[in-house]
């Protein structure tokens, strides 16, 4: 018979909170980011807290586990400024927290990353175009991909561009 993860949160709470939680952490990132996961299946204030907790720790994998987590929870702004976190895995968490909530306020963030300095947040902007149902992306790429030098950004660029005329836009 397969059990449900849902299920088993539960029953195993007590033990999953304690892998992740505290100083005394006992699994490595990774593993911590899959229990917090696993955590956000479960309904006690003892889930929530040491989801809480991952989302303050100094540990980005945790961080960006948490993030998706509380995506629901999450009031927009911070998600918001999430999305312009300066660490790759905290700004994809944040994307797509905000693609669940708000296609509109995606878009608009997208723009924000499209036009950083920082190659490495219009690389993440281009990712998360991907997913975007806004149907004036395809101009916003076209002209980054006219306008941007880096190689990088013109090579992930174009996959989008490519991506996009897959999917129809």
């Amino acid at each position: 018979e397969v059990v449900s993860r849902r299920q088993l949160v539960p029953q195993f709470e007590r033990e999953l909170v304690g892998l992740v939680s505290g100083e005394h952490r006992r699994v490595p990132s990774h593993l911590g980011a899959r229990v917090i996961r696993l955590l956000a299946r479960g309904t006690t204030a003892r889930s929530a807290e040491a989801i809480a907790d991952a989302f303050a720790s100094s540990d980005v994998e945790l961080q960006a586990a948490a993030i998706g987590a509380l995506a629901d929870g999450i009031d927009g702004l911070v998600l918001e400024h999430l999305a312009h976190a300066p660490d790759a895995r905290l700004r994809r968490a944040a994307l797509s927290a905000l693609r669940a909530r708000s296609e509109t306020r995606l878009g608009q963030v997208i723009s924000e990353l499209l036009e950083d300095k920082s190659v490495a947040h219009r690389l993440s902007a281009m990712e998360a175009m991907r997913f975007s149902e806004d149907t004036e992306i395809r101009s916003r790429l076209l002209r980054l991909l006219e306008e941007d030098p880096t190689p990088e950004c013109a090579s992930r660029g174009r996959t989008a561009l490519r991506f996009l005329r897959v999917r129809g836009r």
